[in-house]
């Protein structure tokens, strides 16, 4: 299965992950932000919906490119790609 290393915000990572990607096995985006978020205290309420969704107040990139743009979360990984937990920016 293809490793990827995960990199998300203080907020997500909490103090205890340090500010090292957190390397993660997956087929796909999804199944390395599931690993990431049931192995993250606090990540998966921040990350996900109550209906199991990604909150629209992240973007998630995987090697600098927006998922949406991709397949979203069905994206497959390979070994050595980089994803990128991005609190999305909004305003007026």
């Amino acid at each position: 299965m293809p490793e990827v290393a995960v990199e998300a915000p203080r907020a997500l990572r909490g103090s205890t992950l340090g500010s090292q990607p957190i390397l993660l096995e997956g087929s796909d985006v999804g199944e390395v932000l599931r690993k990431f978020a049931l192995g993250t205290p606090g990540a998966q309420e921040a990350l996900y919906r109550l209906d199991g969704r990604t909150r629209r107040s992240f973007a998630i990139l995987l090697n600098g490119t927006d998922v949406r743009a991709l397949e979203g979360e069905s994206t497959r990984v390979r070994s050595g790609d980089r994803i990128v937990i991005v609190p999305a920016l909004s305003g007026g």
